[in-house]
């Protein structure tokens, strides 16, 4: 009766040897035929409808992570692309697709994703690529939701001169190529609800750009400034806003120039104040061959140099 019992204990364990290794065995074939996270990005994302490619790039934020499929340890950059006729609905579809993938997966790691419709192109003649025509950040920031986001870019971007549109860290950015097209773009823009805090307008060179604070800075102020970068296309011409204080910025003309510009900025049809006291100023720079002059001034009034 011992030997018996012996016996069965023997078998019980070679049972329990076998099974614990089979185990063992299926845990780390799992373990390493998890997808790495660029993987599992390209297989959820690559099949949406429209989308072109998705490019995917992880980075390891601990000196030490083997597990690529580890959202704690690995940062990731996603960039869905859409092909330039991809439809309305398509594109929210992508982005709303792309921003619950991200919140579904994402650890502890910075995690970036854009997505962005119509390919980047190389400007004929020029050293530098032009940008995709839409572009949108879906993680992690958002002004509304991915979806609406997607679809007020995609209203802008159909306005007529209108050639980019990017909206990113709950800023819009509108882009035209000539700085003829910037008036009529402003005014549409100014009547359009997504414009109501403003954003930045600008040519594709970004030599002509305008950080829009509509409560600071009047249409007819703006308007000046544009009428100006068209007669001087040489100058670069900037409206910057640190918070909700703009202030006007040109540089790279001559003081004949600037002299001229200080004339048109200070009419006395441009002045405004805020409630709480604000006016626009403007900045020059002007540089002959044996001076340069520096002009300070506020909008409607008499400048001093």
């Amino acid at each position: 009766m011992t030997g018996y019992r012996s016996l069965i204990a023997a078998i019980a364990a070679v049972i329990m040897l076998v099974l614990t290794s089979c185990s063992s065995t299926s845990d780390s074939a799992s373990s390493s035929s998890k997808l790495s996270l660029e993987a599992l990005t390209q297989q959820s994302l690559s099949t949406l409808a429209g989308v072109t490619s998705v490019d995917a790039h992880q980075m390891a934020v601990t000196k030490a992570s083997s597990n690529r499929s580890d959202p704690d340890a690995w940062s990731l950059d996603i960039d869905v692309a859409m092909a330039d006729g991809a439809t309305a609905d398509q594109v929210v579809a992508a982005a709303n697709a792309t921003r619950a993938f991200t919140k579904d997966h994402v650890g502890s790691a910075r995690w970036v994703a854009h997505l962005r419709v119509g390919a980047i192109t190389t400007v004929p003649g020029e050293d530098r690529a032009a940008s995709s025509p839409l572009q949108i950040e879906i993680y992690p920031t958002v002004r509304s939701s991915a979806g609406a986001d997607a679809r007020d870019a995609i209203a802008l971007k159909v306005i007529p001169r209108v050639t980019g549109v990017a909206i990113t860290n709950k800023v819009v950015f509108v882009q035209v190529t000539d700085a003829k097209d910037l008036t009529p773009v402003f005014d549409k823009l100014r009547a359009l609800p997504i414009w109501k805090a403003g954003g930045t307008l600008k040519t594709d060179t970004d030599q002509i750009r305008l950080a829009d604070v509509p409560a600071r800075i009047t249409a007819a102020q703006v308007h000046a400034f544009f009428s100006a970068s068209v007669v001087y296309p040489d100058a670069d011409f900037a409206i910057e806003s640190s918070g909700q204080s703009p202030e006007v910025y040109v540089n790279h003309v001559t003081t004949a120039q600037a002299r001229a510009i200080t004339s048109s900025f200070t009419k006395p049809a441009l002045a405004a104040k805020t409630l709480d006291g604000f006016v626009l100023e403007f900045n020059i720079r002007a540089s002959d061959a044996n001076q340069t002059l520096d002009t300070h001034g506020t909008f409607g009034e008499r400048a001093s140099s």
